[in-house]
């Protein structure tokens, strides 16, 4: 491809993004105004901690994001490369990492929720609802990212802006929704939130084979592929998991010796910090 063409696409794709990040700005503000309203101080302040427990196991499959689109996009530019072949090896690796997850956050997280963390008894159902809610969207989150990598290693940054901004969309439909039913709103708004994200899972997989034809959505286990995909993401991985570790175990000790309130707190300027 001819430099003209690779400058132009190039800030084709700037512009996008550019959009992508000043429409998600206006999005993701008000729901967190308004879900603080609805929800209230104490269970505004644990939803946060619960998703902190969560959020610590997610330190691999941030690293495998990154791994996964390399691999890809080496394929890609190999004159035979087989990018299905590495989709499917990353996607096979993606849903087992779920299900590992999925087995240490029951093991790990219902303990510390239950037995460590400050929580008034009368709100301890509800926490663990929102517990296992946020769990199972973060096991969908984890089985996305191969559909993630895939579209950013072909720089299909359009189709990427448009799921992003449309999943914004969907969880500011869900804390709307929270205004009009009369419901624990804690478990309420969990349970739209995790209906929300299988619904996005759906889209990435259905928007990625219709651009991607040519590429199979089956699972393949080989041993040799997992295991390249796992040894190129290792310091990426400890560098995210240090950067989790810092960012969410202060979460917790605030939890334990402040209470849920500071967390909510907590929880707002977080999400200022990240959205800007």
């Amino acid at each position: 491809m001819s430099d003209p063409s690779n400058a132009k696409r190039i800030a084709e794709n700037t512009v996008i993004l550019y959009i992508r990040m000043i429409i998600l700005l206006g999005i993701s503000l008000y729901p967190s105004r308004v879900l603080l309203e609805v929800l209230g101080v104490e269970d505004y302040g644990i939803y946060n901690i619960v998703g902190s427990i969560v959020v610590l196991f997610s330190f691999l499959s941030n690293s495998m994001m990154s791994a996964t689109q390399r691999f890809i996009a080496f394929e890609i530019g190999r004159k035979d490369g087989d990018v299905s072949h590495i989709f499917r090896c990353s996607l096979a690796l993606h849903v087992l990492l779920a299900a590992v997850f999925g087995v240490l956050s029951e093991a790990v997280g219902v303990p510390v929720l239950n037995k460590v963390l400050n929580i008034e008894a009368s709100r301890m159902a509800a926490a663990n609802w929102a517990f296992q809610f946020s769990l199972l969207v973060f096991l969908l989150q984890i089985i996305r990212v191969p559909f993630f990598a895939l579209l950013i290693a072909y720089e299909k940054m359009g189709s990427y802006a448009f799921l992003n901004i449309l999943e914004a969309v969907t969880k500011l439909a869900a804390v709307v929704a929270l205004c009009h039913i009369h419901a624990d709103k804690l478990i309420l708004f969990s349970g739209l939130y995790f209906a929300s994200q299988v619904l996005m899972l759906i889209l990435f997989c259905l928007w990625c084979r219709k651009l991607f034809p040519q590429i199979s959505f089956t699972m393949l286990f080989r041993k040799a592929d997992i295991l390249q995909l796992c040894s190129f993401s290792g310091w990426s991985m400890l560098g995210s998991f240090a950067n989790i570790l810092r960012q969410q175990v202060v979460n917790l000790l605030i939890n334990v010796f402040c209470g849920v309130r500071i967390n909510s707190a907590v929880g707002v300027a977080q999400q200022l910090s990240s959205t800007v």
